[in-house]
């Protein structure tokens, strides 16, 4: 920017005096305007953050429900793979009684 003093033509910024370009400040507006946004976005993002202090209901439940899950699936293979000899040994311990 140049000084709009009376007639006088003279540089009002450090950088205009050694001939930097204009079009760096634009840049560097940019650049801080995209840093503050990764800033804030990564810090409300952040589940160390105070916002998300307590809430791990919904984390609790999904690992009951994965845990019912894998149980339940070990329930059925047992019973495919095993289930002719339990009922054979039931069978048999039925009739000796």
């Amino acid at each position: 920017m140049m000084c709009a003093t009376a007639g006088t033509n003279r540089p009002t910024d450090a950088r205009e005096a050694t001939g930097a370009a204009v079009g760096n400040t634009y840049k560097e507006a940019l650049v801080a305007r995209i840093f503050t946004f990764l800033q804030s976005y990564l810090t409300t993002r952040n589940p160390h953050s105070p916002e998300h202090s307590d809430d791990d209901r919904g984390a609790t439940m999904v690992e009951y429900g994965l845990i019912v899950s894998v149980i339940a699936l070990v329930v059925v293979v047992g019973a495919a793979v095993f289930g002719s000899a339990l009922s054979t040994f039931f069978s048999d311990l039925a009739g000796s009684l």
